[in-house]
This record gives C-alpha cells, sequence and structure tokens, in this order.
C-alpha cells in the first residue's frame, strides 16, 4: 500500500499491489483509489521483461498500434502493419519494437520451445510490446491506456472515493 499525492500530482491516491502465487501462475493486482475531492485521471500497467527473444514468439489480437515520434512518444493511431501483426504467432525479434498496440482483448501467450506463458489481462485494452534488437530481453506489457493518455484525454478517470484497478495472471506450462 502507498499513499501520495497531492504534490507533484495533485490528486490524493491510495495504491495498493496484490500478489498472488499458485501452482504455475502468478496474478497482479493494481488498484488506485482516489481519496481527492475531484475526478482524477489514472493510468495503470505492468512492464514485465522475458528473457530469450530469438527463440520466443507471441500471440496476441493487436489491431490497431500507435506510431511514435523519434522520441518514442505516439503521434498516431493506426491499423496494424502486417509485419507487425501478431494476430497468428510469431517471433517476437520479426521486427523490432517498442510501440503500444490498442484495442487489445486481454489476452496472450508467449511461447518458447519447451515453455508457454498465457497472459490474461482485466481492464487492460493496450499492449506495448518492447523488442529491441540485439538485445536478450523483450517486454510484453498489459496497459490501461497507451503512453501519452493524459494529454490526450484518454486515461481512466476516477470519480472521488472510487477505485480502478487492472489484474493481471501469468500461467506457465510446458509448450
Amino acid at each position: 500500500m502507498f499513499e501520495g499525492g497531492a504534490d507533484e500530482w495533485p490528486w490524493h491516491y491510495l495504491a495498493e499491489q496484490h500478489l498472488q502465487l499458485s501452482q504455475g501462475a502468478l496474478s497482479i493486482r493494481l488498484s488506485i483509489e482516489n481519496l481527492a475531492h475531484s475526478p482524477m485521471p489514472v493510468m495503470l500497467g505492468l512492464h514485465p521483461y522475458f528473457c530469450d527473444p530469438n527463440q520466443a514468439q507471441l500471440q496476441a489480437q493487436t489491431p490497431s498500434v500507435w506510431l511514435t515520434d523519434s522520441a518514442s512518444l505516439p503521434t498516431e493511431e493506426v491499423a496494424t502493419p502486417l509485419d507487425w501483426s501478431f494476430d497468428r504467432a510469431r517471433l517476437i525479434t520479426a521486427v523490432p519494437l517498442d510501440h503500444c498496440f490498442t484495442h487489445w482483448n486481454g489476452t496472450a501467450v508467449i511461447r518458447w520451445p519447451d515453455l508457454r506463458v498465457d497472459i490474461r489481462a482485466t481492464n487492460c485494452r493496450y499492449l506495448h510490446v518492447y523488442a529491441p534488437s540485439g538485445r536478450e530481453f523483450f517486454c510484453v506489457e498489459p496497459l490501461s491506456a497507451a503512453a501519452g493518455a493524459l494529454n490526450r484525454n484518454e486515461a481512466t478517470v476516477v470519480q472521488p472515493g472510487a477505485r480502478f484497478e487492472i489484474q493481471v495472471s501469468f500461467a506457465v506450462g510446458a509448450a
């Protein structure tokens, strides 16, 4: 639990993180409660790193994506180019990416030759994929909003006394 705000961030809030481990799975719930007297914009997300990108395949429904500028800030939402699509499982390293996909349905699967991770997320309509060229890691990040959402008025607005949460589960099993 963390209570903050009413400083650089003008709203007072209470943030919580709950972790639950079970056989072969991790579930993470992030929540934020607006303790202020006015509506508060919020964005929640997880940024897990995974290893061995050269053998990893990702499958996820990613119909739209934010194009970015030279500072990696989103500039335009477009239909996902075929080369970037994960609708069918493909190698994560096929194209270097650092982009946020939109209208995600909350499910994704990462497969290696002998391992599989099923990701299920609630209240996360965005999936950021960070797959830099030549690195030994990649990220598949469930988010409630894309970067820059505050500037576009696309963040979730939480009323005074209300709470917003996301939940993401990672189930690990054989491929």
